[in-house]
């Protein structure tokens, strides 16, 4: 029998935090710590969500939203459940809690070479705003900053479940 996956709130447990952390150190050269995703939950203008799979964490999506202006700060799926829909879906959802909190213009970083995640976000609705020289490091990269208006409409958005 298939586990069906849910979208559901992040809370911060020590569990979820482990799971968190482990997806972050695979997924990224420069990953954050346990301690700045603590300090993000306590953060009122953070909105987490993660995709479950039973108790098992294979992704999430975090953004900080204050007043109408939303940052999307992190979005990382688990290897296996990549290229199924997943990361667009936990966008989608993130950026309609966002609306609901007032975000109404959302914003992102992502390094210029990751054209998977520029194809994502250009499939959202994100635009290309500029360029943040060489704002990563391991390796150094520029950054392309993307934004859209919030609410998002996406005529092509499926449901991968």
């Amino acid at each position: 029998m298939a586990v069906e996956a849910q979208i559901q709130p992040l809370v911060p447990t020590p569990q979820s935090l482990r799971q968190l952390h482990r997806i972050e150190c695979a997924s990224f050269s420069e990953p954050w710590t346990m301690a700045e995703f603590d300090f993000l939950a306590s953060d009122e203008r953070s909105v987490q969500i993660g995709l479950w799979f039973r108790e098992h964490l294979a992704g999430y999506a975090m953004a900080l939203v204050e007043g109408q202006d939303c940052h999307l700060i992190n979005l990382a799926i688990e290897a296996p459940y990549r290229k199924q829909g997943w990361a667009k879906r936990l966008v989608h959802t993130l950026l309609e809690l966002a609306v609901n909190r007032g975000g109404r213009r959302c914003h992102l970083e992502v390094r210029s070479s990751n054209d998977a995640a520029i194809q994502l976000y250009t499939s959202l609705g994100f635009q290309k705003a500029g360029i943040r020289l060489r704002y990563y490091s391991k390796p150094t990269e520029d950054a392309c900053v993307m934004e859209c208006i919030l609410p998002l409409h996406v005529a092509a958005y499926t449901d991968p479940s």
